[in-house]
């Protein structure tokens, strides 16, 4: 028979443990459900197929300063690559359309440029930025253009759009990679939990 203190101290272990199962249970939620995204601030080299595969991710493009010409971007479907003449090996592309104001412009062409945010910056220093991200344009001086990511970067890339006509009329758009999380690993009283995707696992207390 137990007496009261044997009672309270299985008691006290109990509580401890269902803590214990519940945070590790809220932390295999937020990672397997969560649409959880980071920057990607591991080293990713072009053209290597098998790390870009390792580290899968995209990019996120935001408005940055605007003065005379005004960015709309769209998504491209991974689909209509093709058609955009986007390489297979992207990992996300865009359209970007810029808008020359006054609209009535005599000269209403554009360049297109992409520059890292800070290119002397640890994970930027040394690198070029078209091995990340490339701008083509649809033609010569044309308000469109395609923006694709082709590789992982740590270092915001920003692109740059410059009236001909008036050097003063420019917008930017600046361009994030972020990363996604995959799977988890959980360690429990010794025991490891770990799945990729959205499979899941289930951890009992035995008392």
């Amino acid at each position: 028979m137990q007496n009261k203190g044997e009672k309270t101290s299985m008691k006290n272990k109990k509580a401890k443990l269902m803590a214990s199962l519940t945070a590790a249970a809220a932390a295999v939620c937020m990672v397997t459900f969560g649409a959880i995204t980071n920057k990607a601030n591991n080293e990713a080299k072009p053209g290597n197929q098998e790390e870009q595969a390792s580290s899968y991710g995209e990019t996120e493009i935001t408005s940055g300063e605007s003065a005379g010409i005004k960015l709309m971007t769209a998504k491209i479907p991974v689909e209509a690559y093709a058609a955009y003449g986007v390489s297979e090996q992207a990992e996300t592309a865009y359209t970007v359309t810029a808008t020359v104001y006054p609209e009535d412009a005599a000269n209403r062409k554009v360049d297109w440029s992409v520059s890292f945010s800070n290119a002397s910056s640890t994970w930027a220093s040394g690198k070029k930025v078209t091995d990340y991200v490339t701008v083509t344009p649809s033609s010569e001086g044309a308000l469109t253009a395609v923006v694709q990511n082709v590789a992982a970067f740590g270092e915001q890339i920003v692109v740059k759009t410059v009236s001909r006509d008036n050097a003063e009329a420019y917008a930017t758009l600046n361009v994030e990679y972020l990363q996604r999380t995959t799977g988890y690993t959980l360690t429990l009283d010794e025991k490891t939990y770990s799945t990729t995707g959205t499979k899941t696992n289930s951890v009992t207390p035995d008392f």
